[in-house]
């Protein structure tokens, strides 16, 4: 977010600020914002660069939550907590050393706390994942991975899917 929207969205919240005078700072921001890419118009690449890439993220996040398994989207979220936070523990694990409660984790995978802790209890016993009070080792990123890459857990392989599909058309 631009200082000037992060301002004004504070601003906004604000009820002693009428409409008239947030136009008025809204329209001095916007003359800021031209003057700056009226001396550097590299400003707009960048800018361009930055939105492409939030557009990517919000298009992979709504991907996720609509095709994933909930398996899919707490492995998912384990794995982008290593990106962001993870240190390396050696012999390829991964520490994620931050406080992360089930509910925190239930949140950044919009799933269900009762989900997590399904997920993570099956995780810990296939020595995917280990606990440590509230922090986490990821022991096994490939299985994580996996996890992510597959779709649907209770989807058929296809062939099944094409017998089912095809003995339901032959029935009609």
């Amino acid at each position: 977010m631009w200082p000037a929207t992060a301002a004004m969205a504070a601003i906004a919240s604000s009820k002693a600020w009428s409409k008239s005078r947030l136009r008025r700072i809204g329209a001095k921001n916007r003359q800021a914002f031209e003057d700056c890419t009226k001396d550097d118009p590299e400003i707009y690449r960048h800018l361009a660069a930055i939105l492409a890439a939030r557009l990517r993220e919000t298009d992979e996040t709504l991907a996720a939550a609509s095709f994933l398994s909930v398996r899919g989207c707490v492995a998912r979220t384990l794995l982008e907590l290593a990106d962001y936070i993870g240190k390396d523990a050696g012999r390829g694990r991964i520490l994620l050393d931050q406080r992360i409660s089930r509910k925190d984790l239930a949140a950044m995978a919009g799933v269900a706390r009762e989900n997590v802790s399904r997920v993570l209890s099956d995780l810990k016993k296939r020595g995917v994942i280990e606990q440590r009070l509230q922090s986490y080792v990821l022991k096994d990123i490939g299985a994580l991975e996996r996890e992510v890459h597959h779709l649907c857990q209770f989807r058929r392989p296809a062939e099944k899917r094409d017998q089912t599909y095809q003995r339901s058309v032959c029935q009609i």
